[in-house]
């Protein structure tokens, strides 16, 4: 097992190359991003200075790691017993022992962090006589990380994270997703097979759906015509406008009783997002979990709709479904009061 791979992603996600449309993300600290690279094991000189947060990176390697073995085992029909982890993540030792418990097996740390280099001179060494393979091995080592998380704690997802629609146009890539993430995407440049695929999933309720933000980007735009389906999927609305230079809101929660607000605050404040707005509420044709109270904006702003839904549900629909308007800013995942409606989301729509 080599972290290389996954690393690579997880420094493409800082700089921005990539904008996943389906994805997880939590996040609970931030650092300087110089901190983060050396926290991780990589030169940061090789990124600009931005603030990110280490431990979803750390995280991210674990998931992605943990996916591929337990794929490789399934179609291989062998169990997975231990992992052998070799390349520079490996010296950081929270990201070592979440990956032996989120995986449930034992993970093997050489001392030598760059296991090809050192095979190809071993190998090279032996075969000219310059090395005794019985002295170099016996100088070798290996630290052993044995999983402590209780299992009945491991959620057991495997998450594939799509960075185009082109995919959906693939039949199989919804078989057997039991939950779609629609993150920071918006509803065009669909091609029309990916589309139709996404119709079904919703339509015949195979998995659930949550979508963030530019999902109701649901209009004209460059060049694209409105897909009618999704305008009617979020309450028949077109984007209208929005708050460019951001700003807070006081978001009220209207039913309680929902299971997506367990544990919610009554009304809680969204930092800096751009609230948009559409021609019309989608009230008449959703139901409404929580509205955002244009009078909180700070600063003010006179981009409002009056009536102004920011969570909804669509109960037409046989996929369970939740939308939230918020998601401009990275700020959502410092509240509580967010994080607690996500992970309620997330368990809704899965019906767990």
């Amino acid at each position: 097992m080599s972290c290389k791979s996954p690393l690579v992603w997880f420094c493409n996600i800082l700089i921005g190359r990539f904008s996943p449309i389906f994805s997880l993300k939590t996040t609970k600290a931030r650092v300087i991003q110089n901190e983060a690279c050396k926290y991780i094991g990589v030169k940061p000189d090789l990124y600009d200075p931005i603030e990110e947060d280490v431990k979803t990176g750390l995280e991210c390697i674990a998931y992605q790691i943990t996916d591929l073995t337990l794929r490789m085992a399934q179609d291989a029909n062998l169990p997975l017993s231990e992992l052998h982890a070799d390349g520079g993540p490996t010296a950081n030792k929270y990201l070592m022992q979440f990956q032996s418990d989120i995986a449930q097996v034992t993970v093997s740390v050489s001392d030598v962090a760059e296991l090809s280099g050192f095979g190809a001179a071993c190998a090279a060494g032996f075969s000219c006589g310059l090395y005794d393979p019985e002295t170099i091995f016996a100088n070798t080592h290996r630290s052993c990380f044995t999983p402590e998380m209780d299992e009945s704690k491991v959620q057991n997802l495997q998450i594939q994270i799509l960075n185009n629609t082109r995919l959906l146009a693939q039949k199989e890539v919804l078989e057997g997703t039991d939950l779609v993430i629609q993150l920071d995407f918006p509803p065009y440049t669909w091609p029309k097979e990916a589309e139709q695929n996404f119709i079904n999933y919703i339509n015949e309720g195979r998995g659930g759906w949550i979508g963030f933000h530019h999902a109701t980007l649901l209009g004209d735009f460059d060049g694209y015509p409105l897909w009618q389906w999704f305008s009617d999927f979020m309450g028949g609305i077109r984007f209208q406008n929005y708050i460019a230079p951001l700003a807070d809101g006081t978001v009220i929660v209207e039913d309680k009783e929902h299971p997506v607000m367990k544990g919610v605050d009554a009304s809680f404040v969204v930092q800096d997002d751009e609230w948009y707005t559409y021609d019309k509420s989608p009230r008449p044709n959703v139901r409404v979990l929580a509205h955002v109270d244009e009078s909180t904006y700070t600063p003010a702003s006179a981009v409002k709709m009056g009536d102004h839904p920011v969570v909804w549900v669509n109960e037409g629909k046989a996929a369970r479904n939740v939308y939230f308007q918020m998601g401009h800013s990275p700020k959502l995942f410092q509240s509580d009061d967010f994080t607690m409606m996500l992970s309620n989301a997330i368990r809704w729509t899965l019906k767990k």
